[in-house]
């Protein structure tokens, strides 16, 4: 083998990878809060009373669970413009398929979180007259938030880790700008390299924030 490592590529295409930073942080926190809608629309409903309610919001979040994130991505991009007539923007796709794609397992730890906080919360607040909008809102959610917080955390790494699949349908993120500069360069070892490490980078800090969040939970029980 007679390849020889060049990192100079990398700093001669520094403003290419920025810019699929960019990309690829933008898709990550708009996504996220997308996914985070979804998620607590689905959780309310898989909490309700309702059956049907309850049956529809248990069919989305299995559905989106258990079928690929990449088909889904696809299928919004390629097919949902055919039915609605409308075309779609890459970028709107990506947002529009990582939403829905973690929405599901946000509506789970959001679920869970809910389900954590004791009934007698919510008798109590039934006895001093809240509605059970209000109660949800200004008692059952605040605290539930709490527990939420390194699942979600988790939640928006793993995110942040599945933008990388928008590269298929031509969103210019951080993998694709990595993966379209290697094609020109013929410098595929040391730009997919740069990006693995950028994603690592970008990652890593948060999963060291769940850590001492965790941490400092179980020291106070």
């Amino acid at each position: 083998m007679n390849y020889t490592f060049n990192p100079s590529v990398v700093l001669l295409n520094w403003v290419g990878l920025a810019h699929g930073v960019e990309v690829t942080l933008i898709l990550s926190f708009t996504s996220f809060i997308g996914a985070l809608l979804f998620g607590l629309i689905a959780a309310l409903g898989r909490l309700s009373s309702h059956r049907a309610v309850n049956m529809i919001a248990g069919a989305y979040i299995e559905f989106v669970r258990n079928t690929p994130l990449v088909v889904q991505l696809v299928w919004i991009y390629y097919c949902l413009p055919i039915l609605i007539g409308i075309n779609m923007p890459g970028m709107q796709a990506a947002i529009i398929g990582l939403s829905v794609g973690e929405s599901g397992n946000v509506a789970e730890i959001i679920r869970g979180g809910i389900r954590a906080i004791p009934k007698g919360q919510i008798e109590a607040a039934k006895a001093v007259g809240f509605s059970p909008a209000t109660t949800m809102m200004r008692v059952i959610l605040p605290q539930a938030f709490r527990l939420m917080i390194p699942p979600l955390l988790n939640s928006f790494v793993a995110l942040l880790k599945a933008t990388a699949l928008v590269a298929i349908i031509a969103v210019p993120d951080l993998m694709f700008v990595a993966q379209r500069m290697s094609a020109e360069t013929f410098r595929p070892i040391e730009l997919l390299t740069a990006a693995a490490i950028i994603y690592f980078l970008i990652a890593y800090p948060i999963v060291l924030c769940v850590r001492r969040i965790e941490r400092r939970a179980w020291s106070h029980l």
